[in-house]
C-alpha cells in the first residue's frame, strides 16, 4: 500500500470523527430536562474525549508533514436540532459504531505502524466505551 493511500485513510478517519453526530452534537443546545444535569455531564465528557482523539491523530498527520483535508458536517445532521435527548444519544450511538468499524479498517493499513496503532488501539478502546455510555443514558430516560 503506498503512503499516499495511508495518509488519505487516516485522513478520512480523522474527518469521519472531527465531523461525527457527536461532534456535531457538541456544538449545539441539547433539549434535555431541567433535572438531567449527569447526562449532560457524561455527554459534554464523551464530546471532549473525543475532541482529544482528534487532536492526536490530527498531530500524527502534521508531525509527519502529511498532507491534510478538512471535512465539513453532513447537512443530514441539521435534521436533528430539535430532538429528545434520548433519541439523540441512540443516533450518536450508531453514527459512533460505524466510527468502530473505519477505526478497524485504518488500523489494518497501519498494522505495521506502531505509533498509529497504538493510537488507534486507544481511539477504538474510547469510541467502544462512548457506544456503551450513550446506549446507557439513552436507556435511563
Amino acid at each position: 500500500m503506498s503512503d499516499n493511500q495511508l495518509v488519505t485513510q487516516l485522513n478520512n478517519l480523522l474527518i469521519n470523527i472531527d465531523k461525527s453526530l457527536l461532534q456535531y452534537a457538541g456544538e449545539v443546545s441539547l433539549w434535555t430536562a431541567i433535572d438531567a444535569e449527569e447526562e449532560r455531564e457524561v455527554y459534554h465528557s464523551l464530546v471532549a474525549r473525543q475532541k482529544s482523539n482528534c487532536g492526536a491523530i490530527l498531530e500524527i498527520i502534521l508531525n509527519r508533514r502529511w498532507e491534510l483535508t478538512q471535512g465539513t458536517y453532513p447537512t443530514a445532521y441539521t435534521d436533528l436540532h430539535f430532538v429528545a435527548f434520548d433519541y439523540l444519544a441512540a443516533e450518536i450511538a450508531k453514527n459512533e459504531q460505524m466510527i468502530v468499524e473505519n477505526i478497524k479498517e485504518t488500523k489494518n493499513m497501519f498494522s505495521e505502524d506502531a505509533e498509529v496503532s497504538a493510537l488507534l488501539d486507544r481511539v477504538l478502546e474510547d469510541t467502544l466505551d462512548n457506544i456503551q455510555q450513550l446506549n446507557k443514558v439513552s436507556s435511563n430516560r
